[in-house]
């Protein structure tokens, strides 16, 4: 619920948000959305934006880089091919206005480029199908794993269940525990066999080792902080394709 605390706390921005992730091809929906932002921060008349900005992290996997790479050179330059799986994302170039809002950003507004392997989107992919039952692709899965990062690895570590072999308590005819390894695809929860996932301690962990691109970028996040994580889409995508990223990160793929 919101408190008199956080509408004060966000009475300088554009719209109550901390940071929002999205992917990047050509640059349409990043645009969409700073505009969006620009045309509130008008309509409230807001002139103290820039103290507290909307971070935005402008997501790409390594092969479909070019806004990175034109950050890094300051200069809107091409991609020479599309070299990453995640083809939805498959932009050799970005838009100008896209180039112009991360070099120079609106009030109200900064962008963080950058960049992450296929294999880190495999990983979102993977958490998404594991604990929402949401197949997605790519280019969407990115978005997540820029947020929770090596939060699998920390609760792992700890004895929790971790993201890419998450257990579970199934509860038997007799009550007692059964654990087992939820592959993440197709759906057990019409069945009606109690089941409770077995993350205790998960939260405290993942919060004080998580290392997200997300928390390296904004650090000052906290439990009250608020994100948003665009997933837009999910069509480019098989449970097969799903199954075959699996085996290929169980096998070392980084």
């Amino acid at each position: 619920a919101t408190t008199p605390e956080d509408t004060k706390a966000y009475s300088d921005r554009a719209i109550p948000l901390d940071a929002i992730l999205c992917s990047v091809g050509g640059g349409g929906l990043i645009n969409g959305m700073i505009m969006g932002i620009e045309k509130r921060r008008r309509q409230k008349q807001n002139t103290s934006a820039s103290l507290n900005p909307i971070h935005f992290l402008a997501i790409e996997t390594a092969g479909t880089d070019s806004l990175a790479t034109a950050v890094a050179q300051n200069a809107l330059v091409s991609l020479p091919k599309i070299t990453s799986q995640a083809t939805s994302l498959g932009a050799i170039r970005v838009s100008e206005k896209t180039f112009q809002y991360a070099v120079s950003p609106p009030p109200g507004v900064k962008v963080h480029s950058t960049v992450l392997s296929d294999a880190d989107a495999a990983r979102g992919v993977l958490r998404l199908a594991n604990d929402e039952r949401l197949l997605v692709e790519l280019a969407c899965g990115v978005c997540i794993e820029a947020a929770i990062g090596d939060a699998a690895t920390a609760v792992s570590a700890s004895g929790a269940a971790g993201a890419q072999s998450i257990k579970k308590r199934k509860r038997g005819s007799d009550g007692t525990a059964v654990s087992y390894r939820d592959e993440g695809y197709g759906d057990d929860r019409s069945s009606s066999t109690d089941i409770e996932t077995d993350l205790e301690g998960e939260a405290e962990v993942a919060g004080n080792k998580l290392n997200s691109k997300l928390k390296q970028l904004v650090p000052g996040l906290n439990e009250r902080s608020r994100v948003v994580i665009i997933v837009c889409g999910g069509s480019n995508v098989t449970i097969d394709m799903a199954s075959e990223w699996r085996k290929m990160l169980d096998d070392g793929w980084a």
